[in-house]
This record gives structure tokens, C-alpha cells and sequence, in this order.
């Protein structure tokens, strides 16, 4: 199956494939300089919390860490908000069930290894509401899912854009509490100094650098100022061959004259937010890009391998296509 940089080598691409060709460039050409995302993550944080801006770009500096990945997302119609499904509807109040029952119904998928993070991602794969959003590493594969149609309605669809800035060693137990929270806040607003408490009693939070870490106010706060990039063990085929990783929604934080404290809820991540930037795809188009996407390996069979549907599905459909353009000469 095709990456990007392999389309892009590829001498004859324009010509297989010059819708996909077109759109490729019109997505790079939306990918802001360093200077432009720094300079607009600064006054986005500090809307959200005052002061947090200059601290976060500083600590950035201080890594040396700005030099972003760009991973991608294709929503199959372009008016859907950036958010995973936890985050929709009243699934949010259902979170400790979502989690727990499961584990309790199949005990077999669960090792007792496994940590919050893990335990989110495998109920992400079987379908289960969680605060994880599927994005992925290749574009095309974005492309792919941006051109599915909208349960049977064939709306325009979209390409979004996230770009990485995050250290992942520096934040690797506060992944594993993000994705513990349900059990941290019990599902109610929580001081951010009891939410630290009751993570620092955890395994993950075994090491004392990590505990003194977070002691800082100013890390406590940004720890909680946007979605992060995880990227679990990939146990399912499918997550394997669509280059897939995932972004973590911690709850929301606000402010009080006392301290902060956080919310019973995940916010969605705006549009018009400095970590993504959003391409639309033509419904008129989605048809020939599939077509073209096909050519490059691109498809269903090549992205769901342990889906034996699926994989039944395209032999027929394909053998079908096969003879109505047989029947056509």
C-alpha cells in the first residue's frame, strides 16, 4: 500500500492519479511555517488559560522540541466536529460502563498487564465510545476515509490536518491518567491538585522524576490544555496497515479565584484551532479518488485485513465490475 512519499516518486503519478496529485498539493500548501504555529499556539493558550501560552512555547524552546509531525484524518462529511465519540451526544456520563463492563463480559481480550491507555485502544477497535480519535500517519489513507460516503448520502468530506508538537517521553504518565480519568474524577469536577493526588498514587506514576514534574503548577496546567498524539501497541491488524495513531482528549480545565479545577467533559478540538488545518474534498469527487486511491492499494481489502466481510465483499464487487466492462466490448 502507498505512502505519500512513495506516490510522489512515483514518474508517471500525475497522470495515473491526478485528482489525488491535485489534492496533495492543495493539503501541503496548508501546512503552516514553525514561526506561524508558534506564534499562533501562543495566543490560542492563553485565551484558554492566562499566562499558559508563554509558558508552553518556552518549555518548547527549552526541548528544543518544535519541529512537528503532521498526522491526518478523513471525515467522511466536512460539517462533523473534531471530536471522538465519548465526546458526543450523553455517551460522557456512560465512560466508567463503556470501560468496565466490557472487561467484566470479555475478560479473555484483556491481559491484566494491560494499562489504561492499552485497555482504551482495544475498545476503540471493537466499537465501544471512548475519549481516543483515530488519525493516521498516511495521507492517503485520510484521503480514503474523507471519500466514504455519509450513511449513503454522498456529502463533501474532509481532510484535517493535526499537527504534533509533544514530547512523549515527558507526558507518558500523564497519557496513562487521561486515559484513566473516569476513574480518577468519578465522573465529577475535580480540583486539579486532588485530580495530581490520586494519579501520583498510581503505578504509572511510579517514578519520582514524573511526580516532581508535575508538581509544577504551570506543567499540572498545560498537561490539560489540549488532546495529545498516543500511539499504543498496535494489536489489530487494521490499525497496523492504516498507519494509525490516536489523540487523546483529556477532560476540560477551567479557572476559579481559587484553582483550577476539571470538568466533567472533553471539549472538541475548533477548526480553526493552530494544531490543524482542514481541506474539504468535493463530494463530485470522491467517486474518481477512490478509483484512483484503488490503484495505489489503497482500499478496503488492504485496510481492513482481519475483516474476512469485507475481504468477501470486494472479491464480489470486483468480479462484478469485471463482467459488466467484459459485457460492455
Amino acid at each position: 500500500m502507498a505512502r505519500v512519499s512513495d506516490f510522489l516518486e512515483y514518474e508517471n503519478s500525475k497522470e495515473c492519479c491526478p485528482l489525488i496529485s491535485e489534492y496533495i498539493k492543495r493539503i501541503w500548501e496548508k501546512i503552516p511555517s514553525k514561526r506561524e504555529m508558534m506564534d499562533s499556539a501562543c495566543g490560542y493558550f492563553n485565551k484558554i488559560y492566562p499566562g499558559s501560552g508563554d509558558l508552553y512555547v518556552a518549555s518548547l524552546n527549552m526541548m528544543n522540541k518544535f519541529d512537528p509531525e503532521v498526522l491526518f484524518r478523513g471525515q467522511s462529511n466536512a460539517e462533523y466536529e473534531i471530536i471522538p465519540r465519548l465526546g458526543r451526544n450523553s455517551n460522557f456520563i456512560h465512560e466508567k460502563e463503556f470501560i468496565e463492563i466490557p472487561q467484566t463480559e470479555k475478560p479473555d481480550f484483556f491481559k491484566p498487564g494491560y494499562r489504561p491507555l492499552e485497555k482504551l485502544a482495544l475498545l476503540q477497535h471493537y466499537g465501544i465510545p471512548t475519549r481516543l480519535l483515530d488519525v493516521t500517519s498516511n495521507l492517503l489513507v485520510a484521503l480514503f476515509f474523507a471519500c466514504q460516503s455519509d450513511n449513503g448520502k454522498n456529502n463533501d468530506g474532509e481532510i484535517i490536518m493535526f499537527l504534533d508538537m509533544h514530547s512523549y517521553s515527558s507526558i507518558y504518565p500523564l497519557m496513562e491518567a487521561h486515559a484513566d480519568s473516569y476513574s480518577l474524577t468519578e465522573g465529577r469536577c475535580l480540583s486539579l491538585d486532588a485530580f495530581y493526588e490520586r494519579a501520583f498514587r498510581k503505578s504509572y506514576f511510579g517514578d519520582e522524576q514524573y511526580k516532581s514534574l508535575y508538581s509544577n503548577r504551570e506543567n499540572q496546567i498545560r498537561g490539560f490544555l489540549h488532546p495529545v498524539v498516543v500511539n499504543p501497541p498496535r494489536r489489530a491488524l487494521r490499525h497496523q496497515a492504516q498507519q494509525g495513531k490516536f489523540l487523546l482528549f483529556p477532560n476540560e480545565i477551567k479557572q476559579n479565584p481559587d484553582s483550577p479545577y476539571i470538568e466533567a467533559s472533553i471539549a472538541k478540538i475548533e477548526k480553526d484551532s493552530p494544531f490543524c488545518r482542514c481541506l474539504k474534498i468535493c463530494s463530485e469527487h470522491k467517486k474518481e479518488l477512490l478509483s484512483e486511491l484503488s490503484i495505489l492499494g489503497v482500499d478496503k481489502v488492504h485496510l481492513f485485513p482481519d475483516n474476512v466481510d469485507v475481504f468477501s465483499s470486494e472479491i464480489v464487487r470486483n468480479l462484478t465490475n469485471r463482467q459488466t466492462c467484459m459485457r460492455g466490448y
